[in-house]
């Protein structure tokens, strides 16, 4: 494959600071390798922005955020009513403008990518590539990374080990495709952005770049696009299907029928993939050692967990929901246990069983006073850490 000379010489600048967001929903068996990846190429901060897994991701996720591994922004899916004039702003692209205004200021470069997406590097480092990028053009913007799309692998049972293991045939230059998802990924430089779409981004000033660090050439039709593809210096490898069960899996997550139909034409297009890359591997060893540390640190976190909590609900009065927390004592850790309580997907709230009510009973309120013109229909208690959920329907349990 083409390659451009290495920047391994390129000198790093240290005080540059990188980020990632992403939007992240049901990827409970993915995001800890993604997010160990990620934090091996070198990025400063992981954004995820947690659109209401039902899997033990948001669980998992808010542990994560506890222990300062990544930072979780809680963000309620499609269904919740939209601000006035902005229709998109809890989707992806809302994620991403929200992040733009209220995150972004404190990077030089940030990423946006999706947790089936893995940036790859070609003979140089994230912070060696960008510092290049500014070297060769100071007024740099954006930088456009190029997908790399994987298949199935032959594989049609889901296995264990990591994806970008298990994944290592890619398809043919997206050319050559008989499929219109060929895209691009992008950096962009937060004091030069205007809108944060999800591909591209267009800038306040400044050029936007390519993979090659060129002035980047989009095609005009297909703006997502570049007029030529090439590997550059940099791809997005994008494990589109991973296995065909698993692929399956994913789609009968969408209750969208051309959505669905679309997914399952283009699984055709990518069973086979005749193109070995073994180019995600490079850092292998040290992926995993960081996938060890992330699960012994989550491991600890539940080793003082109790095995028996129990969560019954109170009446809702005046907008507030009580709830009573049996099955630990209070003080020291068991105190120090975070209870998540969600109302219809749309609504959360973090607390603690700190409350002593005048029954004796430890427990904590849900404040629904806020929520206007809202009838609630279920709650969800969840505990990060522990398996169990307590679902109630109009605040009695079920």
């Amino acid at each position: 494959m083409p390659m451009l000379e290495s920047l391994e010489s390129v000198t790093e600048d240290a005080k540059m600071k990188t980020a990632i967001c992403a939007l992240c929903k049901n990827e409970r068996k993915y995001i800890i390798e993604w997010i160990a990846y990620h934090k091996t190429q070198g990025f400063d901060d992981i954004y995820i922005y947690d659109n209401v897994s039902d899997d033990g991701t948001s669980e998992l996720l808010i542990i994560l955020d506890l222990l300062g591994v990544i930072k979780r922004v809680f963000w309620p899916n499609s269904t919740m009513p939209q601000p006035e004039n902005r229709p998109y702003f809890y989707t992806q692209r809302g994620a991403y403008a929200h992040f733009r205004s209220t995150f972004s200021y404190a990077y030089d470069f940030v990423l946006t990518i999706d947790i089936d997406e893995f940036i790859v590097f070609e003979n140089c480092s994230l912070h060696s590539f960008l510092a290049e990028a500014r070297r060769r053009h100071p007024s740099v913007g954006a930088i456009s990374i190029p997908w790399l799309l994987f298949g199935t692998n032959g594989h049609v049972k889901e296995k264990n080990g990591l994806v970008i293991e298990r994944f290592i045939t890619c398809a043919p230059l997206p050319a050559n495709l008989k499929t219109p998802i060929d895209a691009v990924k992008t950096f962009y430089c937060p004091k030069r952005a205007l809108v944060v779409a999800t591909h591209i981004v267009h800038l306040t000033s400044g050029c936007s770049l390519d993979n090659c660090l060129d002035i980047a050439k989009f095609d005009k039709e297909k703006k997502i696009q570049f007029i030529k593809w090439n590997y550059g210096l940099a791809t997005i490898h994008h494990y589109f299907t991973k296995s065909v069960e698993e692929y399956i899996e994913r789609s009968n997550i969408s209750t969208n029928k051309q959505i669905k139909q679309r997914r399952a034409d283009v699984l055709k297009n990518f069973t086979v993939c005749a193109i070995n890359n073994l180019n995600a591997l490079k850092r292998i060893d040290e992926v995993k050692r960081k996938v060890f540390e992330m699960n012994a640190m989550v491991s600890e976190y539940k080793r003082y967990m109790p095995t028996n909590i129990y969560v019954n609900a109170g009446k809702i009065r005046q907008g507030w929901a009580t709830f009573f927390v049996s099955g630990f004592e209070p003080g020291a850790s068991s105190a120090n246990i975070l209870f998540r309580a969600l109302a219809d997907d749309r609504y959360e709230v973090l607390t603690q069983a700190r409350k002593v009510f005048a029954n004796g009973q430890m427990g904590f309120l849900f404040d629904l006073s806020y929520i206007d013109n809202i009838n609630i229909k279920t709650i969800v208690i969840s505990i990060p850490g522990y398996e169990r959920k307590f679902i109630y329907n109009c605040g009695m349990p079920r």
